[in-house]
């Protein structure tokens, strides 16, 4: 007696996996996108320390690629942290000065328009960053502080 036809189900079971994607360190990029939670300052600072958590998790192990676009994206993570701190210190003491009543009028927008921007750019970095690194690419912004120097993976040695 002949065994009787897979059905469909057993035959997508049991149907070959696609060969994986080596990885690229997309994903260090991809938490950039934090910054996209809908409160104000708080979806920068989560994005910008989900991104240097990303670099500390990186295992040993992994290609240059995913070390380098890693290390990058913590970078621009403490870039961010860095911009941020600076315009919280400024609008502290402009408030300690000038009190409630600032000269010019206008000066108080100063650091709104420059959140807004800093949000922006970290968006478009981010973007540049996780569409470079899905190619395979080392995506490295020039705007970047390099605070972290460069991992030494076995590939590297």
């Amino acid at each position: 007696m002949s065994e009787p036809a897979p059905t469909a189900t057993e035959s997508i079971l049991s149907a070959p996996l696609p060969p994986r994607r080596p990885e690229t360190g997309q994903g260090s990029w991809a938490l950039g996108l934090l910054a996209l939670i809908p409160i104000p300052v708080v979806g920068l600072v989560i994005a910008a320390v989900a991104m240097l958590a990303s670099y500390r998790s990186i295992k040993k192990r992994v290609n240059t690629v995913v070390a380098r676009n890693a290390r990058n994206a913590a970078n621009w993570g403490l870039t961010v942290l860095t911009v941020l701190s600076a315009l919280c210190i400024w609008v502290i003491v402009n408030f300690a000065v000038h009190g409630d009543h600032p000269e010019p009028s206008w000066a108080p927008l100063l650091p709104l328009a420059a959140g807004a921007a800093l949000f922006g750019i970290h968006l478009a970095v981010t973007i540049a960053g996780i569409l470079l690194a899905r190619r395979g690419r080392v995506f490295g912004s020039w705007i970047a502080i390099p605070y972290l120097r460069v991992v030494q993976t076995p590939d590297t040695e």
